[in-house]
């Protein structure tokens, strides 16, 4: 008596039909990914063939084209991709920092391609890794139906910091440098940046500093420029006039001779608003020569810490003409 054929599941019943649409799609049109991907078996058994040990490696083509170009504004940096067989799991060396929040959102939306297959989670397998700095990406795919699924470690969403960003600012919050960040990044087995992409970030950080920086100064300029004119603080050109606190800085140390640097930082404080309007490397003169070019306003007082010097540099270069300057030190 013949046996009975066993009625096919209905995940046999997809997967045959989704081969024979491969098939015959193949026949018809073939893609150049499958060009690709047939190329890449044939020389994968190849190269088995030969030497058993070799790994072969996908082509980049394997994983979707936003992936490669996920990248920000600020980084504006390309992923390197890792892969492994299409039969062997790829294997995650060291941490990873993560967006714990943001993995789980998308380790649901991938549990949701199980609703058309019977697959679960499980059946998902690591293929590759595509890393940009601290950000990775990493390239599922199912061993079951074959659907792919992408999960990044930060957000990619353009115009936001990342975590890349956020470690140079950090860094430089913290007086450390790219040397101290790889240095520790290492003592916690995490991947570091690379020299060009931080020295990149950090470039892009310092002009969006100095644009936040400037926008300040401004606002809090037209804070004093207000009260002064509420309160009659006007010179008789109809400029009105402040009085302003005046500090600096440089480094200085000593190991039996005494050095100083060449550099440092002037500060010029609004008497009323007690915000900072102008601070820089160069000296307080050249925040009283620009006063007027900046923000319409005067400082015509000061008030210092008993610097004799910043004084008569003041009172020589005569910033305001014959407007006289005065300081209460």
């Amino acid at each position: 008596m013949p046996k009975l054929r066993k009625k096919p599941t209905n995940i046999e019943i997809y997967h045959a039909k989704r081969r024979a649409r491969e098939i015959i799609s193949s026949a018809v049109n073939p893609s150049p990914l499958s060009v690709q991907t047939s190329n890449f078996l044939r020389d994968s058994s190849s190269d088995r063939t030969n030497a058993s040990n070799t790994e072969s490696s996908i082509s980049q083509d394997y994983f979707e084209t936003d992936v490669v170009n996920a990248g920000d504004n600020m980084e504006d940096c390309p992923f390197l991709v890792s892969t492994s067989t299409e039969k062997e799991e790829y294997t995650i060396l060291g941490r990873r920092i993560v967006n714990v929040g943001y993995i789980f959102d998308q380790l649901c939306e991938a549990n949701k391609h199980s609703e058309i297959t019977g697959c679960s989670i499980s059946n998902l397998k690591l293929r590759g890794e595509s890393k940009s700095g601290l950000k990775s990406i990493f390239h599922y795919e199912c061993n079951m139906c074959g659907y792919k699924c992408h999960l990044h470690t930060d957000l990619p969403k353009p115009n936001t910091s990342s975590i890349n960003d956020d470690v140079v600012l950090a860094g430089a919050a913290t007086g450390i440098g790219f040397t101290q960040i790889e240095e520790f990044l290492s003592g916690i087995d995490v991947p570091s940046l690379s020299t060009p992409t931080f020295r990149n970030i950090q470039e892009k950080l310092i002009n969006h500093v100095e644009e936040v920086s400037a926008e300040s100064c401004f606002l809090a300029a037209q804070e004093e420029k207000q009260y002064a004119l509420e309160n009659g603080n006007v010179d008789d050109d109809g400029v009105p006039f402040i009085t302003v606190v005046l500090d600096g800085m440089w480094t200085r140390r000593s190991y039996g001779s005494q050095y100083n640097s060449a550099s440092g930082c002037a500060t010029i404080i609004g008497y009323h608003t007690k915000k900072v309007l102008f601070m820089g490397s160069s000296a307080i003169l050249e925040g009283f020569k620009k006063s007027e070019e900046m923000y319409g306003l005067r400082y015509k007082y000061f008030i210092g810490d008993g610097d004799s010097n910043s004084y008569r540099k003041i009172i020589d270069a005569k910033p305001y003409g014959d407007k006289e300057n005065r300081s209460n030190e």
